[in-house]
């Protein structure tokens, strides 16, 4: 009956961690609590609880899990490294760090402790620059891991290394091209040199390649706003042409305007065509949910296109109405401002464009 028993329990570890690489971590808690439950010394299933917790931001529970896990079986290493995550995740660094050292010492031929301990030593500036080095070592025992690749990226992006970080995600990425971390950082650092088309594909990509990464899904949004302060831009410089083009000529014909207005219009348009042909189909789709998703930014969106067409009837107008009609075009563009303000200001609580860490192993 015994071995029936545990032949069960076996079976039913394997589907756990089968819904944990699926991101089903509730399911996965479900399932392992009866057996937690009935054997609260079986060190796996304590270390897949762990996992579990750990994917689901539960830092604090997972932390409790391996300390029950490393009681159960002090020689195994799993347990302390998954410990070391749930420590750094509390932001106890020091200890995440005591941690993962010994966690490489129990296993040092393999590459996971050494990725671990990169990742609690580059959260501290001193000590980034052996971060570095073990992060290479890991590299060093495991060059054909993707993940390993990812930690000297990591790494490398928080000592501000772009270089080091851009080339080390893009060798993970060559070894496994759905790395979404990888995609996700890689595209954090487009974005921070101006390729908004760029870093929106990559993290359109991510978001696909794995659909729980909300990460992904926030940076678009994030590289969406930057696209239309550059939109609003050309709006204004075109406005502002209308208006002073003829007093800067010296000619008072609408013929001037007008240029500057289809000028503000080509220009948009060249750039929307251009986004759409270079991002994927997969992120077209996800910005028709804009207008569900984001009011605020819709509403910004539609003051600069109402701003534009404002503008491009007006310089068509003679005299005095043409006056009139810019006139409506700089108050849209006024309650315009205000909207890209709030969005800004809600992006500066939100933050920059977000780095992804590693899933937990």
């Amino acid at each position: 009956m015994t071995d029936e028993v545990e032949e069960g329990d076996g079976a039913t570890l394997a589907r756990v961690e089968a819904m944990i690489s699926l991101g089903r971590h509730h399911d996965a808690l479900t399932a392992l609590a009866p057996i937690v439950a009935a054997e609260p010394d079986n060190c796996y299933a304590l270390c897949l609880t762990a996992q579990a917790q750990l994917q689901l931001d539960q830092p604090w529970l997972a932390r409790r899990a391996a300390e029950a896990a490393i009681a159960a079986d002090p020689t195994a290493e799993w347990p302390v490294r998954l410990l070391s995550i749930a420590l750094r995740e509390t932001g106890d660094t020091a200890r995440a760090v005591e941690a993962a050292g010994r966690s490489v010492r129990m296993e040092p031929n393999l590459w996971e402790p050494r990725a671990i301990l990169a990742i609690a030593l580059s959260e501290v500036a001193a000590s980034r620059h052996r971060a570095r080095r073990v992060a290479e070592t890991a590299v060093g025992i495991a060059p054909n891991e993707p993940q390993a690749h990812f930690v000297v990226g990591l790494v490398a992006d928080r000592a501000g290394r772009q270089g080091d970080a851009e080339n080390a995600y893009r060798r993970a990425l060559h070894l496994d091209p759905q790395h979404a971390a990888a995609r996700n950082n890689l595209s954090v650092i487009l974005s921070r040199r101006g390729d908004y088309i760029g870093a929106a594909r990559g993290f359109t990509e991510a978001a696909v390649g794995h659909p729980r990464l909300a990460i992904a899904r926030r940076n678009v949004d994030f590289v969406v706003v930057r696209l239309v302060q550059r939109v609003q831009l050309v709006v204004l410089g075109a406005t502002f042409a209308a208006i002073a083009g003829p007093r800067i000529i010296g000619v008072n014909n609408h013929w001037v305007s007008f240029l500057a207005a289809f000028s503000g219009v080509a220009v948009v348009v060249a750039w929307v065509v251009g986004f759409r042909r270079a991002t994927p189909r997969r992120l077209h789709r996800y910005l028709q949910t804009l207008p569900v998703r984001d009011k605020l930014v819709t509403a910004w969106m539609t003051l600069l296109a109402v701003a534009l067409l404002v503008l491009c009837v007006a310089s068509l107008l003679p005299g005095g109405a043409r006056w009139w009609g810019l006139v409506l075009t700089c108050l849209v563009l006024v309650a315009a401002g205000v909207l890209s303000y709030l969005c800004a200001a809600r992006r500066r609580r939100s933050g920059r464009p977000s780095r992804r860490q590693p899933g937990y192993r």
